[in-house]
């Protein structure tokens, strides 16, 4: 029951989950395996930022995030402030599809091209530092999966008895 797993939601916050990234060769000529994702230190600060813009306050907030075949996942939600409800409208508009796993290499090694220039990285493992909401990811199958907004009164009851029933 995935929607019992989303510790901390409130039952009106609409939720939107995306692919974060997958271990595609990127458009930088990066691959990221799946496997490696190192989630313990972002899971203690979960922030969504737009752009990857380090210097302006986040846009929302991970929810959930984990790996499933071969993809790695994440259901966020959005702040309330008015720069993320811009981002909120425009992933709402179906304007802004994409996402984007900001990360630090942790093992990882040069690819090169046939004449042996480097061209990327192959990276084996990384730990996320951010998600960011973007109009150009660099993985072109980092995309909005699902939306679901749970302001149905009859619908947060469900959920509440899925996580009763569940243990949450």
């Amino acid at each position: 029951m995935a929607l019992a797993t989303i510790e901390g939601a409130n039952p009106t916050t609409r939720l939107y989950t995306f692919i974060a990234s997958t271990g595609i060769e990127d458009r930088n000529h990066n691959i990221y395996d799946v496997a490696g994702w190192d989630l313990e230190n972002y899971k203690k600060n979960p922030v969504v930022l737009g752009n990857h813009d380090w210097l302006a306050p986040p846009i929302g907030k991970a929810h959930k995030i984990w790996t499933e075949q071969d993809r790695l996942m994440v259901t966020l939600s959005f702040a309330s402030t008015p720069r993320a409800k811009e981002y909120q409208t425009l992933v709402d508009e179906d304007i802004i599809r994409s996402i984007s796993a900001g990360s630090l290499p942790l093992q990882a090694e040069p690819r090169r091209n046939k004449d042996g220039w480097p061209i990327g990285v192959h990276s084996h493992r990384h730990e996320l530092v951010e998600i960011s909401l973007t109009s150009t990811p660099a993985n072109p199958e980092t995309l909005r999966t699902a939306s679901l907004q749970v302001n149905d009164p009859s619908v947060a009851l469900l959920i509440q008895a899925i996580r009763d029933q569940a243990g949450y």
